[in-house]
C-alpha cells in the first residue's frame, strides 16, 4: 500500500513549513528542512489511517514529495549507515532523545521516546512520541509515532504511562513550548494526559486543557505517573524560586489533581519506584542526571534519607527511565546515550555526521537495591537475555600485566569479559576512550574518574565491556555501570597492573528492525 508520505530533507536547509491536510481539515504542522535537488535524505509519515481521506499538502515547495512504500522499502542502505548500532535501539530517521512511557503491556515493552521524525537536530519542533515495542528488550520493532503535535506552538514531551485497572496504557506527558517561525519559544501548555485502547498505538487525550496547569506557560515538564494504594501520583519537574525540584500531586480518578509537596535538587525527567529490601520499603528517586537518593514515600511527600548513588558513572547517559508493570516485579532500566563525547548541544547533530538518524539508547539493564551491613548497594546491569546474542563460542586469552600498560582493541558489536585469576599488586587500571577506572583488588573498591568511590558487594570481580558502533558501555561485578559515546571505529582498552587477566570476546547478533514479533 502507498501510504506513506516521505520528504526531501538537507540540513541545514532553510526551514518549511508544511501542512497536511485529510479531506481539507488540518492534521498536522510541521517544521523541515526541505530541499528540491539532491536531499542528504528521505524522511516520512505513516498516513495509513487516513487511507480512505483526500491528502493535501501545503509547502512552499512540492518538489521531491512522494507518496510511496515504508522506509524499509524505499531507502537503500536502511539499517545499513556507518554509525548505525548494531544492537542498541536507534530511530530509522530523524533526532531521538529521552525514553518515555516505558510500560509492559500484554506481553510487550512499550518503549516511546522523544522523536523528531522529520530532522536529525531536535530543534524544539516536530517532537513526538516514537513508539517501538519488544519481546524481550533487545528486538524492537519501530512502529508509528504514537503522540504528535495538535498545536504548532506546542511539541509533545518528556512523561511518563502505567496500565490502568481496565487494562489500558495511560499516558501523561508535557506540551512543552516549541520553537516559532521566528525562532521564538512558545510558552507551555502543561501535562496531559491519554489513553490507549489499541494496545499503546494510538492515544486519545483526556481534554485539550492541561490535567495539571503551569503558571504563565512555564516550562514545568515531564511528569512521572505512578499509583499506590488506590491513589494515582504525578511526579513534576518544577523550579520555583530559582531552584529545580519536583512537586508532587495526587489524584484519585486521573482527572482531578491536588498539589502535596516539593523536593529540591531534582532537574528534569523524574522517575520513582519503590523496592522490598528484607521486609523493608525504600524508595528510590532520581533526575534527568542518574542521581538516584533513597527514601520514602508517604501520602505524597518523598522523606529524603540522605543516600545518593549515580545509576551510571560515565558521561553519556541521561534521562533514563524504569518499565511499568514488568514481569517477576522487576525494574529495567534504560537511557537516551546522548552524543558522541557526552556533551549536549542541541544546534548540532551531536556526533553523527552524515546519518539520517541521530542518537541511540543504552542496552536495557536491571536495577537491584541490596542492604548489607547496614548498607546500601544500588545496582544496575545488563538484561540477561544479553547474553542469547552472543555468536558461538567465546575467544578466550590470557593477559599477564606487568606494570607496563597493554592496548586491547574494542571492536563493534561485541561483548568482553575480563576477570582476574590472580594479582601481585591489588591495583587493576583500565583506561578507555580516555577514562580511567581502578580497581583495588584488596579493598573491592572501585573509583571511576571524579567519581565517588564504590565498594562493590562481592570480591569475584568481573568487567564487561560492550562495545557498538557509537557506543561503550562498561559493567564491574553486576553492580557499578559506566557509559561513554564515541565513534568507536579503532578504539583500544588499555590495561595496566600486576597481574593474570582472562579475556573472553563474543561477537554480537545484531538486533536491528523486525518486521514481526513472534
Amino acid at each position: 500500500m502507498l501510504n506513506f508520505m516521505h520528504f526531501p530533507i538537507k540540513t541545514g536547509a532553510p526551514k518549511s513549513e508544511v501542512q497536511i491536510l485529510a479531506d481539507g481539515v488540518l492534521l498536522y504542522q510541521f517544521s523541515m528542512e526541505l530541499c528540491n535537488e539532491n536531499p542528504d535524505f528521505y524522511c516520512f509519515l505513516d498516513l495509513s489511517e487516513f487511507a480512505d481521506k483526500k491528502i493535501e499538502v501545503v509547502a512552499p515547495c512540492l518538489d521531491g514529495i512522494f507518496i510511496g512504500k515504508p522506509p524499509e522499502e524505499e531507502y537503500k542502505g536502511l539499517y545499513e549507515e556507518t554509525l548505525r548500532p548494531q544492537f542498541h535501539f536507534s530511530s530509522r530517521r530523524g533526532w531521538l532523545n529521552d525514553p518515555n512511557g516505558l510500560v509492559y503491556h500484554n506481553g510487550l515493552f512499550h518503549m516511546y521516546y522523544q522523536h523528531n521524525p522529520f530532522g536529525v537536530l531536535h530543534g524544539d519542533v516536530n517532537v513526538s512520541w516514537g513508539h517501538a515495542v519488544s519481546a524481550d528488550l533487545l528486538h524492537w520493532q519501530e512502529k508509528k509515532d504514537a503522540i504528535l503535535p495538535w498545536r504548532r506552538d506546542w511539541f509533545i514531551a518528556s512523561g511518563t504511562a502505567i496500565v490502568n485497572n481496565h487494562n489500558m496504557i495511560i499516558a501523561s506527558f508535557t506540551a512543552l513550548g516549541a520553537r516559532d517561525e521566528n525562532g521564538k519559544i512558545c510558552p507551555s501548555g502543561g501535562q496531559f494526559m491519554a489513553e490507549s485502547t489499541d494496545g499503546g498505538e494510538t492515544f486519545s487525550r483526556f481534554s485539550d486543557t492541561a490535567s495539571i496547569g503551569v503558571p504563565n506557560g512555564a516550562d514545568w515538564r515531564d511528569p512521572c505517573l505512578f499509583e499506590v494504594d488506590g491513589t494515582y501520583y504525578s511526579a513534576v519537574y518544577e523550579r520555583r524560586d530559582d531552584v529545580n525540584g519536583v512537586a508532587f500531586y495526587s489524584s484519585k480518578n486521573l482527572h482531578d489533581w491536588d498539589y502535596k509537596s516539593w523536593v529540591a535538587d531534582l532537574y528534569e525527567c523524574p522517575d520513582l519506584f519503590p523496592f522490598d529490601v528484607a521486609g523493608e520499603e525504600k524508595w528510590v528517586l532520581f533526575g534527568a542526571d542518574g542521581m538516584a537518593r533513597l527514601g520514602e514515600f508517604c501520602d505524597g511527600t518523598f522523606i529524603d534519607d540522605g543516600i545518593r548513588f549515580p545509576l551510571d558513572y560515565g558521561t553519556a547517559t541521561y534521562a533514563g527511565q524504569t518499565w511499568r508493570n514488568a514481569p517477576d516485579g522487576k525494574r529495567y532500566h534504560i537511557s537516551w546515550v546522548r552524543g558522541m563525547d557526552g556533551k549536549l548541544d542541541w544546534h548540532n547533530d551531536m556526533g553523527y555526521p552524515g546519518m539520517p538518524f541521530s542518537q541511540c539508547m543504552s542496552i536495557p539493564c536491571e536495577i537491584t537495591l541490596h542492604k548489607v551491613d547496614d548498607t546500601y548497594h544500588l545496582c544496575r546491569f545488563p538484561v540477561q537475555q544479553l547474553e542469547s546474542l552472543r555468536i558461538e563460542k567465546a575467544r578466550e586469552r590470557v593477559i599477564v600485566l606487568n606494570n607496563n600498560p597493554v592496548a586491547v582493541p574494542l571492536a563493534a558489536p561485541t561483548e568482553m569479559c575480563l576477570s582476574v585469576q590472580n594479582f601481585m599488586q591489588p591495583q587493576l587500571m583500565l583506561n578507555v576512550l580516555g577514562y580511567s577506572m581502578v580497581l583495588d583488588l584488596d579493598q573491592n573498591i572501585v573509583t571511576i574518574d571524579d567519581k565517588p568511590l564504590r565498594k562493590l558487594l562481592t570480591k569475584k570481580t568481573n568487567i564487561r565491556i560492550l562495545t557498538d558502533r557509537t557506543t561503550v558501555e562498561i559493567f564491574i561485578g553486576n553492580e557499578v555501570s559506566a557509559t561513554y559515546a564515541a565513534d568507536t571505529r579503532g578504539i583500544e582498552l588499555i590495561l595496566c597492573g600486576s597481574a593474570e587477566v582472562v579475556v573472553q570476546e563474543w561477537d554480537l547478533k545484531p538486533t536491528l528492525q523486525i518486521q514481526s514479533l513472534l
